[in-house]
């Protein structure tokens, strides 16, 4: 998402082989039943996907937080 949907640029970035993005694109589109060209879509995947990220780091800070026995 981050790459504005470059194929070359993405898949230097994730060290994978273009076909193998375009391969786990198709995938992923399947999987969860929506169009990724859809500028909504993506809004919403990108958006889940940091609310993940934010809800994992407080989860693993809440567990540091913890005193151990």
């Amino acid at each position: 998402m981050s790459c504005g949907g470059k194929y070359q640029e993405t898949s230097v970035k994730l060290h994978v082989h273009v076909s193998t993005l375009r391969y786990r694109l198709e995938r992923i589109t399947e999987l969860i039943g929506r169009d990724l060209n859809d500028e909504e879509a993506r809004f919403e995947i990108i958006l889940a996907t940091r609310l993940y990220r934010l809800r994992s780091a407080a989860l693993r800070a809440r567990a540091n937080d913890r005193p151990t026995a």
